[in-house]
């Protein structure tokens, strides 16, 4: 897949989020936190489910904060993986307020987005200051 400018797209892996989660011990269920590490990749009828960064980005914290993958840490976790994420790819963004994060994780972890990953991402946008 590609990103901006027809770059390809650079996905976190297991690695990375272990990292951010504080080690290996702090992963409570393996199999949901590779469910979410792979949900920004997934496709629909051939197409991206989640066509530009700003919603894959949404998408992986979404899942990582409601599925609860670790131990500990899961909402901080999630918002971390996502400015990884655009880190990655050379997505620009200005660091938000900590309660302005605070307020957004909290609302993308208890389902006040329901599944609207495009609302999300815009969200996430502004809070970025893009």
């Amino acid at each position: 897949m590609s990103g901006p400018g027809g770059s390809r797209i650079e996905y976190l892996d297991l690695d990375d989020v272990t990292y951010l989660a504080g080690g290996p011990e702090n992963i409570r269920d393996p199999g949901a936190l590779l469910s979410a590490l792979g949900r920004p990749q997934a496709s629909l009828f051939g197409a991206d489910a989640y066509p530009d960064l700003w919603s894959k980005a949404a998408a992986l914290g979404q899942s990582l904060a409601r599925n609860h993958p670790l131990v500990d840490r899961n909402k901080r976790t999630a918002f971390e993986a996502m400015l990884l994420f655009l880190d990655y790819n050379d997505e620009p963004y200005t660091d938000p307020s900590p309660d302005a994060a605070v307020a957004f994780v909290l609302r993308l972890a208890t389902g006040g987005y329901d599944d609207n990953v495009a609302l999300a991402a815009k969200d996430l946008r502004e809070l970025l200051g893009r």
